[in-house]
C-alpha cells in the first residue's frame, strides 16, 4: 500500500517532515484498515 501525500507540482504541496508526520498520524490507521478489508474482499472473505 502506498500512502501518497505530496503534490510536488505546487509549491505548498512538497512534503516536509512536519507534513509527513501529520499525514501519517491522521490517515495511516484508516488506510491500513481499508487495505485489509479490500484484501479480504479480493480473497473471497466477505460477501
Amino acid at each position: 500500500m502506498l500512502l501518497v501525500s505530496d503534490q510536488p507540482m505546487v509549491p505548498w504541496g512538497i512534503k516536509t517532515s512536519a507534513s509527513d508526520m501529520k499525514v501519517t498520524t491522521s490517515f495511516v490507521e484508516t488506510h491500513v484498515r481499508v487495505d485489509r478489508f479490500l484484501a479480504r474482499i479480493i480473497n473471497g472473505g466477505c460477501p
